[in-house]
């Protein structure tokens, strides 16, 4: 198993490279770094995981790269064609030896437990007043246990990867989820397998009407 994901090709938009190295790391949990091809030059962007990093990653192959600059969570880099193989072996090697041949395991930490009933517009008002929420100021993320799904299940997104549906606890207090890059549990969820969840809370607006809803950010069948 690879310590590392990166990925390269050509003709690609340049502006969405961070986004799709995010993306990756979200489903494989590895620093990644994505490279577009370009007159013989890759220029790119990577992204890292938690406490581990990446800026120090790819400066120790520097002598592989024509420039690169970034942080220790996201960097900017670009190398010669000739170099990209030698540099991704670097790159594999340095990671792998800096993680003592173990391989990432992802965590998710939570604020604390609550019951859905406690998800109503007035906690929501309170909440809000800790926006933005970005880097270096965390939304929230909560817990309930002994969930199930209730209905409305379905597919959503372009390519059907994505999972919405009706959430309820076990006094049956009921609202709507959304899990990205989860349709590999619709089977569970439309079995009414029970569960505990990590989310955050968010409004959506759609058609001039709002509602609260959950975004799943682990969960964990029983």
């Amino acid at each position: 198993l690879k310590f590392t994901n990166v990925v390269y090709g050509s003709n690609w938009n340049k502006g969405v490279l961070g986004i799709v190295a995010s993306r990756l790391v979200d489903k494989f949990y590895k620093p990644t770094i994505v490279l577009n091809l370009e007159e013989k030059m890759y220029t790119g962007s990577a992204r890292s995981i938690a406490n581990f990093d990446i800026y120090d990653a790819i400066q120790s192959g520097k002598e592989y790269l024509d420039q690169y600059g970034g942080h220790k969570y996201a960097a900017g880099l670009s190398i010669k064609e000739e170099n990209l193989k030698d540099f991704i072996d670097h790159f594999e090697s340095y990671v792998k030896n800096a993680m003592n041949n173990k391989m990432f395991i992802k965590t998710i930490g939570y604020d604390t437990e609550i019951d859905l009933s406690d998800i109503n517009e007035s906690n929501f008002k309170i909440l809000s007043r800790m926006s933005p929420f970005g880097q270096s100021n965390y939304r929230p993320i909560f817990r309930t246990n002994n969930c199930c799904g209730t209905g409305n299940l379905r597919l959503i997104g372009k390519e059907k990867t994505h999972i919405k549906f009706e959430i309820s606890d076990s006094e049956d207090n009921k609202i709507q989820a959304l899990g990205f890059n989860m349709s590999e549990h619709y089977e569970q969820i439309n079995n009414k397998q029970h569960f505990d969840i990590l989310y955050s809370i968010s409004r959506n607006t759609f058609n001039n009407s709002s509602s609260l809803e959950l975004t799943i950010k682990a969960i964990n069948f029983k």
